[in-house]
């Protein structure tokens, strides 16, 4: 291998919810590396899915209506640390 790839992801599923584990390059004026840890539940087929929630260091999970600029409830704070520095 000549180098290694920008971004790293696992995916498995648990209890009836899929999760996302990224690490990538770090954001929001850090440097280094970030992990991104992410969660859905198991879709029903022919329902339609709840969205991703992304946890923080401490174990709280944040919905992604919550984590994005503009939406209404957004959380600044939440969406920042749902990017952990390592």
């Amino acid at each position: 291998m000549d180098r290694m790839p920008d971004a790293l992801k696992q995916v498995w599923t648990e209890n009836d919810q899929n999760y996302e584990a990224r690490v990538k390059p770090a954001t929001q004026g850090r440097v280094g590396l970030e992990e991104r840890v992410g969660s859905q539940p198991v879709p029903t087929p022919g329902s339609q899915g709840s969205g991703w929630s992304y946890v923080d260091a401490g174990g709280t999970w944040y919905h992604t209506s919550v984590l994005k600029p503009g939406s209404p409830g957004y959380n600044a704070q939440a969406a920042y640390d749902t990017h952990m520095q390592l």
